[in-house]
């Protein structure tokens, strides 16, 4: 799942935004308001248990800071990087346990984030 997309479905499961084509917008707009850098660098996939993982943290959140959701996600993804590129140069699955485990302390920290 894209990093867009991620966010938006966060935003859609709070019951801030009517779609996720509404959802993404938003992101696509605070990010180049926000942040230096070119949107589609930024807007890679990421693993689907990460992604999953992220988003039963952030749950039904009263608020969700989509300029600081950017930023996290920014992070988690400089994390992963090293991780998946090791993963797919030996041939063996991108969605390792470490990989989920590591991800699963940070999405704790989306939830309820105001």
């Amino acid at each position: 799942m894209q990093h867009s997309t991620l966010i938006a479905t966060c935003l859609f499961n709070s019951s801030m935004v009517t779609s996720l084509d509404v959802g993404e917008r938003i992101v696509r707009n605070v990010f180049d308001e926000n942040f230096n850098g070119e949107f589609s660098k930024w807007n890679v996939s990421l693993p689907t248990k990460t992604a999953k993982s992220i988003i039963v943290g952030v749950g039904r959140a009263m608020r969700v800071d989509v300029r600081q959701f950017i930023a996290d996600l920014t992070v988690i993804s400089d994390e992963l990087e090293p991780k998946l590129e090791r993963s797919s140069d030996n041939d063996e699955p991108a969605e390792q346990s470490t990989t989920s485990d590591a991800v699963e302390s940070s999405a704790k920290g989306f939830n309820g984030r105001t």
